[in-house]
C-alpha cells in the first residue's frame, strides 16, 4: 500500500475532508488521485534556488477537490 492510499483510508475512517500538511516529502509540484479511497493530494514547493526551503500539502476529498482549482502560486505574508 502506498502512503497516499495510506493516508486516504485514515483520512476516510475519520470523516476528514480537507487536511494541511505542514511538512511534505514531495518536490516542486503536482496532484495524485487516490481514485477507490476517494481523496486527492495536492502539493507546492517553496523555490529557493537549489534548496528545499518549504512546501506544503492538502489531501482533499475528490469529490470536494473537483471543484476547485489547483493552487496556481504563493503569497508572501510576512514569515
Amino acid at each position: 500500500m502506498n502512503m497516499f492510499m495510506w493516508a486516504s483510508k485514515k483520512l476516510s475512517s475519520h470523516n476528514i475532508d480537507i487536511d494541511a500538511l505542514s511538512k511534505d516529502c514531495l518536490s516542486d509540484e503536482g496532484h495524485i488521485s487516490e481514485r477507490d479511497a476517494g481523496y486527492t493530494f495536492l502539493w507546492k514547493e517553496i523555490p529557493n534556488g537549489k534548496e528545499r526551503n518549504g512546501a506544503v500539502g492538502f489531501d482533499v476529498q475528490s469529490g470536494i477537490a473537483s471543484q476547485l482549482e489547483l493552487p496556481q502560486g504563493f503569497t508572501n505574508i510576512g514569515f
